[in-house]
């Protein structure tokens, strides 16, 4: 599976296969550089979903929305269409509250 094998629209909000021509080598090693710079700075954590083929299905995020007397955050994801509705999302979203719970970035009451 590849992002090229996108299948049509799944939905009325989704435009069916992107154009991604614009994903070249170098516009993905900005986008990383940036997503680090934003991790160094302690704004978001981006991570990517893969699976067990290794390949790309998403992406989830970490962002801190504000930081007072205890932090808040938002947490966000996509999948690609093709894959909805498969437990991917809930997967992943369960590996990084458990890393994030590991790392001490997050507690529960």
């Amino acid at each position: 599976m590849s992002i090229s094998n996108r299948y049509p629209a799944q939905t009325p909000y989704d435009e069916g296969k992107l154009d991604m021509s614009i994903c070249t080598a170098d516009w993905f090693a900005n986008l990383v550089g940036k997503h680090n710079r934003l991790r160094e700075t302690d704004d978001i954590l981006i991570l990517a979903i893969f699976d067990k083929n290794h390949n790309h299905i998403g992406m989830i995020d970490v962002a801190t929305l504000a930081r007072t007397n205890m932090a808040w955050g938002e947490l966000g994801y996509f999948i690609h269409n093709q894959l909805w509705r498969q437990g991917f999302a809930f997967e992943a979203l369960s590996a990084l509250m458990t890393y994030l719970a590991g790392q001490r970035r997050i507690s529960s009451y």
